[in-house]
């Protein structure tokens, strides 16, 4: 084959995968929502309408809140309201996401070469956290823990002490996704004193201290403190998230262990696949080693529970987060590479691989995803390993077999990815739901023009108008499950929290102690209330019902089936 149709073929590749990629995102910025993805615009509008930190915003994930605030707020001044302003956030999100994404094929271009990085910035390109690309706490800590991948490898190649301090920026806002990244603070001054002899310590030292320090300040602004650890734990009442760790850690290692019986059973098929290509080549007497044998059964198993994966994706009725426990083969295959020439790799590791490792325990301390959802956090690992992969392939080695298995392996998790990206759709409860489904386009407020599953598109149009006149500028106490209600109806939201998954428990009437100007007038029900197991079928929320007829006379204002609007009397 001449160089001319090599290049021909690698430029007809480049087209196809950026035209699949292209079409990936714009299928994301107009199809589906869910309750993750409006809880993220509700809790960003919440600051733009004036609400502050840990006053009377009593959100679990308000500081990650920020990013998607700073950019909602010129959209609402400039426009008058929130119509369409998730597609713009998705547009702003979209943005970031590429901008990213050059930076990562720049780096990857200087350390690798151009077609290794544009493999990785299309796999980049084409990974969302939870599937949604606004910037909501989850995809804004991917983009935090690659960005100081990213700076500290472009801060190795000039030293410039500016790169360490933004790095240091980006671990704090991975400390405001999730407090309990501290702790991996010093790992990155441990590595730092290994691979720099502690060049860069200070600057990213003073980046990390400016974001802590703009955070302390932007709470005192709020809270009195001595008034801070009362209002610290009205945050805490929030059950579904700072409470049930013993319920984790009693059901979480049993879901692991469920997880690597299925890995054993992988391992154990590219075990014996690897063991007959070995045989094969032993008669033809060409070199293997029992490195190799290790690396290529690894390279085996990666590729076999990726298309797994694709399977269940295709055939099985399976959702986004379907087998992410493949993410424990990747960070095994990678590993055994990185670690085996520590001293070659041991960038890659420490600032990449070993991070995000780090990061499952830490985010689960906190977080109320499953395991199986929690191993997303390992996607950083893939794209440091992938450099660590590029690296040994295709600019150290000649080793035409480890290409081979190594674009076997890039190709695999591409082929997932698209599944993601252009067949399934993020829906309420994570149900697996493709591009088949019956969908139907908001006509009006913050999601209007996205197409999303018809019943979710009747029950907004046909009850739109309706809430927006009968409610009026009354205090408002929404029970239910689309958390875009708040930035549609309310001017400012009367409630502790706009989280989907929140708990009606007291935390609710705790609130309205404390801020009696906030009491409802009126009450908005959900009639999918209590409906989705995966949301509402906790023995707390019923304490929210207990206390609307307990405390309060109440009169049907309007009920079109999908909501019904109450006035509410104190008796």
């Amino acid at each position: 084959m001449n160089n001319k149709t090599k290049k021909y073929i690698w430029i007809s590749v480049c087209a196809i995968l950026g035209l699949l990629t292209v079409l990936g995102i714009i299928k994301a910025l107009f199809v589906s929502i869910d309750v993750d993805e409006s809880y993220a615009v509700a809790q960003a509008y919440r600051l733009v309408t004036g609400d502050k930190l840990l006053f009377d915003m009593w959100e679990p994930h308000q500081f990650s809140a920020f990013l998607p605030a700073f950019f909602l707020y010129p959209f609402i001044k400039i426009t008058g309201g929130s119509a369409h302003c998730v597609i713009y956030l998705r547009i702003v999100g979209s943005v970031i996401h590429l901008l990213i994404g050059a930076f990562l094929y720049a780096i990857a271009s200087k350390q690798i070469n151009s077609k290794a990085a544009f493999i990785i910035f299309i796999i980049h390109m084409n990974f969302l956290s939870k599937w949604i690309c606004l910037p909501e706490f989850e995809l804004m800590h991917y983009w935090a823990m690659l960005l100081i991948f990213l700076l500290f490898a472009a801060a190795k190649e000039n030293g410039k002490g500016i790169l360490y301090f933004l790095a240091g920026i980006s671990f704090g806002a991975s400390v405001l996704c999730y407090p309990t990244m501290v702790p991996v603070f010093f790992v990155f001054l441990i590595s730092l004193a290994v691979t720099n002899k502690g060049k860069g310590t200070l600057s990213f030292t003073m980046g990390t201290a400016l974001v802590a320090a703009i955070t302390v300040v932007s709470i005192v602004l709020s809270v009195p403190v001595k008034d801070l650890p009362l209002f610290i734990s009205y945050v805490l009442m929030d059950s579904s998230h700072t409470s049930g760790m013993k319920y984790k850690i009693d059901t979480y290692p049993l879901e692991i262990l469920e997880h690597l019986k299925g890995i054993a059973v992988i391992l154990a098929i590219a075990l014996a696949v690897t063991l007959i290509v070995f045989i094969v080549k032993k008669v033809l007497k060409k070199k293997s080693d029992i490195y190799s044998f290790i690396l290529y059964t690894l390279f085996t198993a990666s590729v076999l529970i990726s298309f797994q994966t694709l399977y269940g994706y295709l055939f099985l009725n399976c959702n986004q987060f379907y087998l992410q426990d493949r993410f424990f083969v990747y960070v095994l295959l990678i590993s055994v590479i990185a670690i085996k020439k520590f001293r070659e790799y041991r960038f890659e590791f420490l600032y990449g691989i070993l991070p995000s490792i780090l990061t499952v325990p830490l985010v689960f301390l906190i977080t109320n995803m499953d395991m199986n959802s929690l191993y997303s956090k390992l996607f950083p690992v893939v794209i440091a390993g992938l450099f660590v992969i590029g690296k040994k392939y295709f600019t150290k080695e000649k080793d035409t077999e480890g290409k081979i298995y190594s674009a076997a392996f890039a190709l695999s998790i591409l082929l997932c990815l698209f599944a993601c990206r252009l067949i399934l759709l993020r829906v309420n409860g994570c149900a697996p739901v493709t591009m088949r489904a019956e969908l139907k386009k908001v006509e009006n407020g913050p999601a209007a023009g996205i197409f999303v599953l018809k019943d979710q598109a009747d029950a907004w149009n046909s009850s739109y108008e309706v809430m927006k006149e009968t409610i009026g500028d009354k205090n408002v106490l929404y029970i239910g499950q689309e958390q875009l209600f708040y930035v549609a109806f309310c001017e400012k939201v009367n409630t502790p929290s706009v989280q989907g998954t929140t708990v009606f428990n007291e935390m609710y009437e705790k609130y309205y102690d404390v801020f009696p100007d906030k009491y409802p007038e009126i009450i908005v029900k959900d009639a999918s209330f209590g409906a989705n197991a995966a949301y509402f079928n906790s023995y707390e929320n019923k304490y929210i019902e207990r206390w609307i007829r307990e405390n309060h006379e109440t009169k049907t204002l309007a009920n079109n089936g999908y909501y019904e609007i109450l006035s509410l009397k104190k008796k």
